[in-house]
């Protein structure tokens, strides 16, 4: 997935030399924003980026308790990453150089450990478990489309 992405970044590398700094900088300003959104998106529907579901969480040894004592009232459980893909957490930035969409302080720990799947505590003074990986940052081929229609749109434009 990301060799298709190296050959975007060639292709565009040229292109996007004709362009004055500042149309640049829009432009990944533009990028950015657009990429933290399809993100966003495809976090709340619990998908990784080549459109297979999250593996769902493990249900703990309290939750299966309270499951057992709330028979009968049912329990509705908060999907993952509600607050985590919101725009306080998933930050973007673009200059002339570059576009970057990720994550900053506790929530880029949080990220990573279910991005590449790590070890973590999941509660202060609980054993460690490996979490699942959940791919919360990467591209589809929606978004690589949607790159070049950018860029290809600010060719026209001329800006």
């Amino acid at each position: 997935m990301s060799d298709s992405f190296e050959e975007l970044a060639d292709w565009a590398a040229p292109l996007l030399a004709v362009l004055e700094p500042p149309a640049r900088r829009q432009l990944m300003r533009r990028i950015a924003a657009a990429l933290a959104n399809n993100q966003s998106r495809r976090i709340a529907r619990q998908q990784n980026p080549d459109g297979t579901p999250y593996e769902p969480r493990k249900k703990s040894q309290q939750g299966q308790i309270r499951e057992r004592l709330a028979q009968g009232r049912g329990r509705i459980r908060r999907a993952m990453f509600t607050k985590l893909r919101t725009r306080s957490h998933l930050k973007t930035k673009g200059d002339a150089v570059q576009a970057a969409v990720g994550f900053m302080s506790r929530a880029a720990r949080i990220a990573r450990i279910h991005q590449f799947g790590l070890m973590d505590s999941p509660a202060p003074g609980v054993r460690e478990v490996r979490y699942a990986q959940r791919e919360l940052l990467g591209f589809t081929e929606a978004d690589r489309a949607m790159v070049r229609d950018f860029i290809l749109d600010a060719l026209g434009r001329g800006t």
